[in-house]
């Protein structure tokens, strides 16, 4: 099964949603295990992968 590529943006300063987001990942695994996170800026210490990207999940209010 092909990865679904996904990229985590975030446009607020506060980055709570992320930070829910990789917390409670235990409950979300299985979702975690069908995408292939190529842009996450929080969740990333090495080098930056590009898209394009077939999802996308924007923080900010």
């Amino acid at each position: 099964m092909k990865k679904i590529p996904l990229g985590i943006f975030k446009y607020s300063c506060c980055a709570g949603c992320q930070f829910q987001f990789f917390f409670f990942q235990e409950h979300v695994l299985e979702t975690l295990g069908a995408v292939d996170i190529l842009y996450c800026k929080m969740g990333t210490s090495g080098g930056v992968k590009e898209g394009p990207f077939e999802v996308a999940l924007i923080e900010g209010a």
